[in-house]
């Protein structure tokens, strides 16, 4: 995926002056910023000396354009750029242009640069002695910046022009957030998707499980109330039964519980992000909370200090409307910043009720409030205090079977819902102790609660419901260490989580009535860390470990126990670079999640034990043609131990059937994923992805059957996904892309199948400097596919999203 980094915002190549608002000398003054250590009057001489020598050395001899191509640059005094000398340079990963300032205040340096250049960017950390001319390298690396020397003293700075011969620029490198050893997606072994947050609001995606459909190896499971990485659901195959989670949601640093994850229908949305990243495999020891199969990470966009502010509007089919806003504002001159933004979405759905005459059964609106304040009195300290709050409202998601795909209907006399609400606070402390050693602080509070109401008997029939609340809260505090100097790198972490969160279930069958509640609590700890070394100038080394424990306790009417589980979890890992392009890695990991005690339907305890995995992974980084295409690849070999299953067991009334988790003996999966990235030409770009998981039950016994060699529940064999984007030169743009999934199964028996599909999007529009309009598709061959059919219930399945369309606006200001 690329960034916003090269060219005009929201294009990734160069456009000629006269044909994308070629910027003037005078515009590019007063949208300029002028970051200074020195009296504010040197920086004034500054700007005229940079508009004077850009004038002087432009390729056409014209004073109007300070940059020929883009007209958009900066200039840097080099007064101190020249020279070799080293210095103490020591500047936090932040946005690019508060990265020159820091380098402004240390170096003395005069920077100019137009904010729309360097507006979205984030520049690496850069530490240690060095020279100033190395400093600003480091700063400008994966930016789609380079500078050169315009006059005695001046040197200017501008969009990436490196081009292969008679080739398009390159691409730019991504860096990867979510680990806790900053990588770019060629460094890290880990197999990983990044999708930026320019690139989300492009794709018009509008929640987090559209982009997880586009996804390889990534599905919906469940229906959309699971997400799956390599074939594992988030709830595992134990249906969320306790409070681990194989895959980990992380919103800004902090990992969510089960009642406020993706799993648990919660859509957030991807207004005004700085990137998700989905990362495939064990996370141990990456992320506070354990990860057996992998983490979806959200990261929303950090106030910065220059005044922003955008807007969008959406009309699309199914009387869906939807408004967003983020404004940033400075209010303290490089200190002190806040950042607010709100997305609104509703829709009518795609769900009719034919027994009780309504037509929108399946509305959806949802709500997402987002606000951060930065405060930065030193270049050493930071803190950031984030806030997000979520109100999602969902209608029936089911249908009639009988008749889909002819009618998306259901006749139930139960109007069914779902409803949602998140609350979480998160304090980000950062600051650097010396040249190789920072110390990060990360505390989370949320609370969330989630009402639903479906009918009993899935029919007509009056008399049966079933009313549904979950609550729970949480408090989390991380605390990192960590130390960069070369040829060592390594974090040491400490975790700990107190997680409480209740049950309500209520149902309702003609003459009886039945209530059931239950109430967990989960205390985990964990201290965790990694560390890689260059062993040799192409060979790199890695390690780590985690030591987790967990202790759960489960109240209800009839019982109240108690477990504790503990385990080591090693990490060993080599990376050999074959050429400055090309590197091969080699990791093993172990996994592991937690046992516990829970309550049945019928107020019984149901104890669990732990489940591990040992994880076998090798991985292929390659950038070929002058860096035009990327190519990365993953293969890896899982093996399961003690796996936590849900089987579905009769009951008495009310509920007649009944859950319990079985351990099953062995377990085993192998696969692989690709990601292909190329430039195509100067206008075009195309890209190409997939994953292939093969899974099966080794050893699974229970209940009196035989379940060995059976596939995993919600793991398709086979996806895939690929596209493409042309920009025309007067700001036209179009784009398409498809994914495929195959077809999988709905429950560990192997006897209900999930439908494969095949989608295809689109989209065209416009785009000029302060706004852009397009319209766009989605599902465009309008396929009827189900996301989930429910096991010994087969009067009933959810369906996939029809055909969308509508219209975007996008305003900047």
């Amino acid at each position: 995926m690329l960034t916003d980094a090269v060219g005009v915002r929201g294009e990734l190549f160069m456009r000629d002056a006269g044909n994308r608002a070629g910027l003037s000398i005078t515009p590019v003054f007063t949208a300029g910023l002028v970051f200074t250590g020195r009296l504010a009057f040197t920086g004034v001489v500054c700007i005229v000396a940079a508009a004077n020598a850009a004038a002087a050395n432009s390729d056409d001899g014209s004073s109007g354009s300070l940059v020929k191509a883009a007209g958009k640059s900066l200039a840097v005094s080099a007064a101190q750029l020249a020279q070799a000398e080293a210095i103490s340079v020591d500047i936090p990963s932040q946005p690019l242009s508060d990265a020159l300032r820091a380098l402004s205040r240390q170096t003395g340096l005069q920077f100019f640069a137009g904010s729309e250049l360097t507006q979205g960017l984030t520049a690496p950390a850069v530490s240690g002695r060095m020279s100033a001319d190395d400093a600003l390298r480091r700063l400008l690396e994966g930016s789609g910046l380079t500078y050169r020397y315009s006059g005695s003293d001046v040197v200017a700075l501008e969009r990436n022009r490196v081009i292969a011969e008679n080739g398009p620029i390159r691409l730019d490198p991504i860096i990867v957030e979510g680990e806790l050893l900053t990588r770019t997606l060629q460094d890290t072994q880990t197999s990983a998707v990044v999708i930026r947050g320019e690139e989300l609001e492009q794709r018009s995606d509008p929640d987090i499980f559209t982009v997880i459909e586009r996804t390889p190896g990534v599905n919906a499971a469940a229906g959309n109330s699971d997400i799956a990485i390599r074939g594992i659901p988030s709830f595992g195959f134990a249906a969320g039964r306790g409070n681990g989670q194989a895959v980990s949601t992380i919103v800004d640093g902090a990992s969510l519980s089960n009642v406020s994850a993706v799993n648990s229908r919660i859509p957030h949305s991807t207004w005004d992000l700085e990137q998700i990243e989905i990362l495939r495999g064990p996370q141990s020891t990456q992320t506070g909370r354990n990860a057996l199969a992998g983490s979806v990470n959200i990261q929303s966009k950090d106030p910065t200090f220059e005044y922003e502010a955008k807007a969008r509007g959406e009309l699309a089919n199914l009387n869906t409307q939807g408004g967003a806003l983020a404004v940033n504002v400075p209010l303290v001159e490089d200190v002190l910043a806040v950042r607010v933004s709100g997305d609104y979405e509703r829709t009518d759905g795609f769900i009719e009720n034919s027994t009780l005459g309504i037509d929108d059964a399946g509305d959806r609106e949802n709500t997402t409030l987002r606000a951060t304040v930065r405060l930065q009195p030193t270049e050493e300290f930071t803190a950031t205090l984030k806030y997000f709050h979520i109100d999602s409202k969902l209608g029936e998601v089911n249908v009639d079977e009988s008749l889909f795909s002819d009618d998306r209907t259901v006749t139930v006399d139960v109007p069914g819902f779902s409803d949602s609400r998140v609350d979480s606070v998160t304090l980000n402390l950062s600051y650097e102790l010396t040249d190789d050693f920072a110390i990060t602080s990360k505390t989370n509070y949320f609370e969330g609660d989630k009402e639903s109401l479906e009918d009993g008997d899935f029919s007509n029939t009056p008399g049966s419901s079933i009313l549904r609340n979950r609550e729970g809260e949480n408090f989390q505090q991380e605390v990192l260490l960590s130390y960069d100097r070369d040829p060592v790198r390594g974090v040491l972490g400490l975790f700990y989580a107190d997680i409480e969160e209740s049950s309500f279930t209520q149902s309702e069958s003609p003459g009886l009535t039945a209530l059931l509640e239950s109430t967990a609590e989960t205390q985990n700890a964990a201290v965790f860390g990694e560390i890689e070394v260059d062993v040799l100038s192409d060979l790199r080394l890695i390690g780590g470990l985690r030591y987790d424990r967990e202790k759960t306790s489960t109240r209800a009417d009839a019982f109240d126990a108690e477990a504790t589980f503990d385990a080591f979890l090693p990490k060993a890992g080599i990376v050999y670079d074959v050429t400055d392009d090309l590197s091969v890695g080699f990791t093993v990991q172990r996994g592991y999640r937690a046992g516990g005690v829970v309550s049945n339907f019928a107020g019984q305890p149901d104890a669990f034990d732990p489940e591990f995995t040992w994880n076998y992974e090798a991985s292929v980084r390659s950038q070929w043609l002058n860096k035009r295409v990327t190519a990365n690849a993953n293969f890896f070999y899982t093996s399961w131990k003690d796996q936590q299953v849900l089987q579905i067991v009769p009951a008495g009334p009310p509920f007649f059937l009944d859950v319990e988790v079985t351990n099953a003996g062995k377990s085993r999966l192998f696969g692989g994923e690709f990601e292909l990235t190329a430039l195509a030409t100067e206008n075009l770009e195309v890209f190409a992805s997939g994953a292939f998981v093969r899974t099966e039950f080794q050893e699974f016994v229970a209940l009196g059957q035989d379940f060995s060699g059976n596939e995993f529940n919600y793991a398709p064999r086979f996806s895939a996904a690929a596209g493409a984007t042309y920009w025309f030169d007067n700001g036209v743009f179009i784009s398409a892309d498809g994914s495929y999934t195959d077809n999988s199964f709905d429950d560990t028996a192997n006897t209900t199948e999930i439908d494969s599909r095949l989608l295809v999007n689109a989209r065209i529009g416009y785009e000029a400097e302060n706004f852009e309009i397009f319209a766009f598709a989605r599902n465009l061959l309008d396929r009827d596919y189900a996301v989930r059919r429910f096991s010994g219930v087969s009067m009933r399945l959810e369906p996939g999203e029809p055909l969308a369309f509508g219209i975007v606006g996008k305003v900047r200001f």
